[in-house]
């Protein structure tokens, strides 16, 4: 008896040691070791997992056998994903349980899905596909970045999406509508990623519904896509996300769609795409044009026909744009700045007419019923060609036309129908149901919100000492030298009184779309958007003194420029480069990977840099190596500022929120977040 005794002592002696060690190794980062915060450290595992968990351990003659034993609600019969079942027809509401199967990972060869799909990372590499059956339900594994007032760990989530590399073909049909959702028995907006399409082959989502993500389906890199029949509904973002979809021949289709209730817009698309978007319901729940709900363009050439907004949607095109606008019905009006040109005939147009810094370009508003409250005009060096368009019962006392610069006569005596071959549409008869299983209740941002966009004030990492409200939704960065504080969004900066944040004044940009934004301590650095350059501006006379190229560095329209030790510094997060230029040519001086996938802005403290890794704050080194991470103070930084020896963030927040927007904080340790 005491020979076995001491042998189990030896034992659990041994094993506490060994547990000790491999507590040690995953715990406390060695010197040289690489350490990812977030999503990047999960990375995708090289084989797909396919696993069933405790209630899902059951074989299908069970659940036929329980479904037979158990008499089931109607609507557990029905063949519809609907009424607070967890998977179709069985789950939650209904008494028979269900049966999932788990996926995870890269996919190594085609494969097809049915039934209940349950999906925390997805990758479809390039010459994979994926066949999705009508009727599939793909739950994605919910998570929320701070649950019951805790964060939760970033490697226990934050990253559940589908990456299609590959193709994906997700038909389904108008009875049996292929879902991608959120897998919580009460599902919030932002539960999960989004679909994420990059330079995809040749992808379909056909009658499919996507619901509660971050961002619904974003498709970049000419990705050749369509997606028809689709409900796209009650996400944190834009619904659909396009960018650098630049080649004309590869043309994502937007089609048939009922797309509503999404936090910003229902499609933005930027830098570069030729989308054709057409019958499609856009509808929110704003009554003005400067709703974030309907079509957003930033450089980008799209064709909208015959598409029906209502409740407040409006159609906004941006810079360096040209957008063809023709046979829509659009309750909340048009808005057309920067752009290089527009087409906007045979369309009913209800509210609103926003016409803004309009230099040159061509803006053709012909043959449109125009039943508007006011038509703005304002910092417009052209004439605007608005002639034989039916007014109906505008008030031209209402204009905002100081220059008499709209063109509006002759006028049409009666409403406008079409052009004899294409009628204006005003209303899409669609044939698939605008199926709910759980109904949201309202538009992510409203006050209903259940999304946990703000961060604690204080936790073990930092502490919030200031939080400032200049007085806009959406500021994209921060930044001070001796005498202000300056912070600028779309082609804007606005200067700062360091003690109130009040802005002293606004000026315009040599860009007519600004990103980065960084002082040198005598000069502000603003990165291009459109001219891909890097201005050098006086702040005292808003003028240009200099500029550099930025073409020759990839995504750089996405990049943040920085100072340290009089040198300039330049950081792609897309790419994850961090470069060294010379501050007179732009030419490459030093480049390095960011070894933890890089972020948004860029300050010096004289030792490290900081910069927003998502909803976190990363410090690392001139290498490119992480040295330590904070909690932000919102679901999102776009931009840090290092001032006084503390940290100043620009923060997402929610973009249509108006409050605080810029915060103060002190670092109370760095180096706790290592394993989350």
């Amino acid at each position: 008896m005491e020979t076995k005794i001491l042998i189990g002592l030896i034992v659990l002696i041994s094993l506490g040691f060994g547990g000790f060690l491999i507590w040690r190794n995953i715990s406390v980062p060695e010197e040289g070791d690489e350490i990812l915060p977030k999503k990047e450290a999960e990375g995708i595992p090289s084989v797909v997992e396919e696993k069933t968990g405790e209630e899902k351990e059951i074989s299908e003659e069970q659940v036929k056998e329980e479904a037979e034993e158990i008499p089931l609600p109607e609507h557990c019969k029905d063949g519809l994903y609907n009424k607070g079942e967890e998977g179709l027809d069985c789950g939650w509401s209904c008494p028979n349980k269900c049966k999932f199967t788990e996926k995870n990972g890269r996919l190594r060869e085609d494969e097809i899905w049915s039934g209940n799909i349950l999906v925390t990372r997805v990758e479809i590499p390039k010459g994979v596909t994926l066949t999705i059956k009508p009727g599939t339900i793909v739950k994605f594994k919910h998570w929320l970045p701070i649950e019951n007032g805790k964060y939760m760990c970033h490697r226990a989530g934050g990253s559940q999406n589908m990456i299609v590399t590959g193709s994906l073909n997700a038909a389904g049909t108008p009875d049996e509508m292929i879902w991608f959702t959120s897998d919580s028995g009460l599902p919030t907006n932002g539960d999960w990623r989004g679909l994420e399409f990059i330079n995809s082959q040749e992808s379909i989502l056909n009658y499919t519904i996507t619901e509660y993500a971050l961002q619904g389906i974003s498709i970049w890199d000419n990705s050749k896509i369509t997606i028809s029949h689709s409900i796209v509904r009650w996400v944190n973002w834009e619904g659909i996300y396009l960018e650098k979809n630049d080649d004309p021949a590869v043309r994502p289709t937007i089609e048939y769609s009922r797309i509503y209730q999404n936090a910003y817009w229902g499609i933005a698309m930027e830098q570069k795409n030729y989308p054709y978007i057409h019958h499609n319901h856009f509808w929110s729940d704003e009554l003005d044009i400067s709703s974030t709900g309907g079509i957003l363009v930033d450089y980008s050439y799209p064709t909208i026909k015959h598409n029906v907004f209502t409740k407040g949607d409006v159609i906004n095109t941006g810079p360096d744009s040209n957008a063809v606008i023709q046979f829509n019905d659009i309750d909340g009006g048009i808005g057309i700045s920067n752009s290089k040109s527009a087409e906007i005939s045979y369309n009913t147009v209800r509210r609103g007419f926003h016409l803004t810094n309009l230099q040159k370009e061509s803006i053709k508003i012909n043959n449109n019923n125009i039943f508007v409250d006011w038509f703005h005009i304002e910092n417009v060096g052209v004439d605007i060609d608005a002639t034989n368009n039916y007014w109906g019962n505008t008030d031209f006392n209402k204009f905002h036309d100081p220059n008499n610069q709209i063109r509006s006569v002759p006028v049409k005596e009666s409403e406008i129908i079409g052009d004899g071959k294409e009628n204006i549409t005003h209303e899409i008869a669609f044939d698939y149901p605008d199926l709910r299983n759980f109904d949201l209740g309202y538009r992510p941002g409203d006050e209903e919100d259940r999304y946990p966009y703000i961060y604690p004030d204080e936790d073990e990492t930092r502490k919030i000492l200031r939080k400032e409200v200049p007085g806009y939704p959406l500021l994209w960065t921060i930044t001070h030298d001796s005498n202000y504080f300056y912070t600028s969004v779309q082609d804007q900066i606005f200067k700062l009184d360091p003690n109130t944040f009040e802005i002293i004044e606004k000026f315009k940009t040599p860009s007519d779309w600004l990103r980065g934004v960084e002082s040198d301590g005598t000069y502000l650095w603003v990165n291009g958007y459109s001219t891909k350059r890097l201005h050098k501006i006086d702040p005292s006379t808003h003028q240009e003194v200099a500029s550099i190229p930025l073409d020759h560095i990839p995504n750089s329209p996405k990049g943040q420029p920085g100072f340290a030790d009089g040198e300039l510094y330049f950081m792609v997060s897309q790419t994850g480069k961090f470069y060294r230029l010379d501050k007179n040519t732009g030419a490459i001086l030093e480049e390095h990977n960011l070894r933890f996938g890089g972020g948004w802005g860029l300050t010096y403290d004289g030792n490290d840099f900081y910069t927003c890794c998502g909803d976190r704050v990363c410090r690392f080194d001139k290498n490119g190596r992480l040295k330590g991470q904070v909690y932000g103070g919102s679901q999102g930084c776009w931009d840090v500022d290092w001032a006084d020896g503390k940290i100043w963030t620009a923060e997402r927040t929610n973009e249509n929120w108006i409050g605080p927007k810029l915060y103060q904080f002190e670092i109370k340790n760095d180096q706790l977040l290592w394993r989350c």
